[in-house]
């Protein structure tokens, strides 16, 4: 199944990012160790903030003639005599002696990349100076891809959402394309400018009798399975001319010659007939009364089920509802399941997720494999 595939790649991925993330010991060289105890030492002793210049009291760009100045001073104020000759004051007086030969050879140029970047630490459960970074526990690892696998199925499942209504929307106007003509665009501008115009008031666009409208007849027809997907758009109907329609209903006829073409040369190619699926056209708004239909567009389009034969609604709505993703993620499925919450519709509702068994292409497929039937015009199998 292609979610679990994905799953467990991003299952895989996340644990390789939290491996990369344990600490790991570096091989250190003897007068980098010895940079690192100084330092944990100092800070130990005087502070987190605590390095070799500011104990010196000079810059980090302070010379060499600053620097020796600087411990001569400081060497006089930390000296054991003057401090009492306690154990403190002499490791301290000793970590100073440190610091100046340090800071007065190449060494420097290895603490002040540290200083910068940041001092490992001692583990030696690690096996030496490491630089600490996260270690994930169990329980994050687990909330980690636990979430992961919940957001790709979410992406999974909406994609598959948005390629049934894509799919929805080509074959709905393919449907009305062949049952219409090639001026379809036109009157269906027509009957919507006159719903809209009754529902507000406003003087209609178009003729005002029923009889002047465009009427659309219940009409089968059939349709291939991809649609006309070279469809020019349809010209704004409150500021196109005459010839703006023309040049669409051209746009629209060289689209339905050339998907005839490549059926054509299609079917030639594999030796079987193209693949088409039967549809019903009917009006939704033939009427001048806007309260008849509120809500509902000027055409209809139905698609046969393929199980009981009765013309059902084809529309993004019906066929291709938008998913609850937070319900429909494997967590909440089986949070449900186990509080007895779940049931036949979750588990049709979850087997639904999977890229090839999405509500609109199961449709749309059944009816299409089963093309060959004949049915009567009330919609049932002859």
């Amino acid at each position: 199944m292609r979610f679990s595939r994905l799953a467990l790649l991003c299952a895989l991925g996340a644990l390789c990012v939290f491996l990369s993330t344990v600490s790991a010991s570096t091989s250190w060289d003897k007068d980098d160790q010895e940079i690192f105890s100084l330092q944990a030492a100092l800070e130990k002793a005087e502070g987190k903030d605590a390095s070799f210049y500011k104990i010196l009291g000079v810059p980090r760009s302070a010379s060499f003639n600053d620097i020796k100045k600087a411990y001569r001073k400081k060497s006089l104020e930390l000296h054991p005599d003057k401090q009492g000759s306690t154990k403190k004051a002499q490791e301290r007086f000793e970590r100073l002696g440190l610091i100046n030969k340090i800071l007065r050879d190449d060494r420097r140029t290895r603490y002040d990349h540290f200083l910068t970047n940041g001092f490992p630490k001692y583990n030696p459960d690690a096996g030496g100076w490491v630089y600490s970074r996260f270690r994930p526990g169990l329980i994050s690892v687990v909330i980690l891809l636990v979430l992961l696998s919940c957001g790709a199925q979410a992406l999974v499942i909406h994609l598959n959402w948005k390629r049934d209504v894509s799919r929805v929307q080509v074959l709905r106007k393919a449907a009305v394309v062949v049952a219409l003509g090639p001026r379809y665009a036109q009157v269906l501008a027509a009957l919507r400018q006159h719903q809209r115009g009754s529902a507000s008031g406003d003087a209609p666009a178009v003729p005002q009798s029923k009889a002047s409208l465009p009427v659309i007849k219940e009409k089968k027809v059939r349709v291939p399975l991809s649609g006309f997907v070279d469809l020019p758009a349809e010209p704004n109907p409150s500021t196109a001319t005459a010839a703006d329609w023309d040049e669409h209903e051209r746009g629209v006829k060289k689209a339905v010659a050339d998907a005839a073409s490549f059926s054509a040369a299609q079917a030639q190619q594999t030796g079987s007939a193209p693949r088409t699926v039967e549809m019903l056209v009917r009006g939704a708004g033939n009427t001048l009364d806007p309260t008849a239909h509120s809500g509902r567009d000027v055409v209809e389009v139905l698609l046969s089920d393929p199980e009981s034969g009765e013309w059902l609604p084809f529309d993004e709505a019906s066929t291709a509802p938008k998913p609850d993703l937070v319900r429909r993620v494997w967590v909440a499925t089986l949070l449900s399941n186990v509080t007895g919450g779940g049931g036949s519709s979750s588990s049709a509702s979850a087997g639904s997720d999977h890229a090839d068994n999405t509500a609109a292409s199961s449709a749309v497929e059944a009816v299409a494999n089963g093309s060959g039937s004949k049915r009567s015009k009330g919609g049932k199998r002859r």
